[in-house]
C-alpha cells in the first residue's frame, strides 16, 4: 500500500473541493460511487458472482450473504448503504 499516493489523491480531492465545495450528502454519494467503481468490473468477469445487478440492493445483499468472504459484494454493500445515509443529511 503506497500512502504517499493514496495522501496525494485526499489533497487532490481536497483541492478540488475548495472551489465547489460538496454538500455532506453529495460527498457520501461520490464515496459510494468510488466503492461501486472498484467492485463492479471485477464483478462483472467473476464467473460465480456475474449475474448480481450490482444496482439492486436486495440482489447484492443475497450475493454477500451466500459469500461473505467476498470484498467485492462487501464494497457493494457499503456502497448501498452510504446511498441511504446520504439521505439522512439536511445540509445543501
Amino acid at each position: 500500500m503506497n500512502l504517499v499516493k493514496i495522501q496525494t489523491k485526499i489533497d487532490e480531492f481536497i483541492s478540488s473541493n475548495n472551489s465547489d465545495v460538496l454538500s455532506s450528502a453529495e460527498y457520501v454519494i461520490y464515496t459510494a460511487n468510488l466503492l461501486f467503481g472498484l467492485a463492479i468490473p471485477i464483478l462483472a468477469v467473476d464467473d460465480k458472482h456475474h449475474i448480481v445487478d450490482p444496482k439492486d440492493y436486495y440482489s447484492v445483499e443475497s450475493a454477500h450473504m451466500k459469500d461473505p468472504d467476498n470484498p467485492y459484494l462487501a464494497l457493494l454493500v457499503v456502497g448501498h448503504n452510504l446511498i441511504s445515509v446520504a439521505s439522512s443529511f439536511q445540509d445543501v
